[in-house]
């Protein structure tokens, strides 16, 4: 009898287990889906994410919890540092804000052992180092969205092989033009 019973109340600890954590997950996700009202929270919450004030209802709530979790979180330097970093995003243009969100969702599809890589590489970087890069990034020459389009065709009807000699090339072309 006793072993019935210690067999029985194994699989109901871990059942209730099992419920109290989904519950607490439910609970956190129904949390994280309801926006903030920026006007309720803290001062100091609200002189740091003051760049983001006037376009805190369109934020989703999700955007919302993630900026106030990073601005709670963050020491006088840092509060200081994601303020400015704000303000400059405020005062970006919108061809800029989108070329950086492509850019971003570039970086989000590679590898993670890539993105990885990448980030290790950045921050082992001086501050010339960055500067000198994100100049030469931005001199960059930009294709129409018409040309991008005409050469996305021509890439979708290449083989396999000519796709390979196709990026070969392009690779060696800025590989050339990185020396000069």
């Amino acid at each position: 009898m006793t072993y019935i019973n210690n067999y029985q109340s194994r699989p109901t600890k871990k059942r209730l287990w099992l419920l109290g954590l989904a519950c607490a997950f439910l609970t956190s996700f129904a949390s994280a889906q309801e926006p903030a009202d920026f006007a309720k929270l803290p001062e100091e919450l609200q002189e740091t994410l003051a760049p983001f004030a006037n376009n805190w209802d369109r934020l989703g709530p999700q955007r919302q919890l993630m900026l106030i979790d990073k601005a709670r979180t963050a020491g006088p330097e840092e509060r200081k540092h994601f303020k400015a970093q704000a303000e400059h995003w405020n005062n970006m243009k919108p061809v800029e804000r989108r070329k950086v969100r492509k850019a971003q969702q570039r970086f989000d599809q590679l590898p993670l052992h890539k993105r990885e890589k990448l980030r290790h590489h950045w921050k082992n970087m001086s501050p010339e180092e960055r500067r000198k890069l994100t100049e030469k990034m931005r001199q960059q020459p930009q294709l129409s969205p018409a040309k991008q389009r005409e050469i996305r065709e021509k890439v979708k009807k290449m083989t396999a092989e000519e796709r390979r000699e196709f990026l070969d090339e392009i690779k060696r072309q800025r590989q050339s033009s990185a020396k000069q």
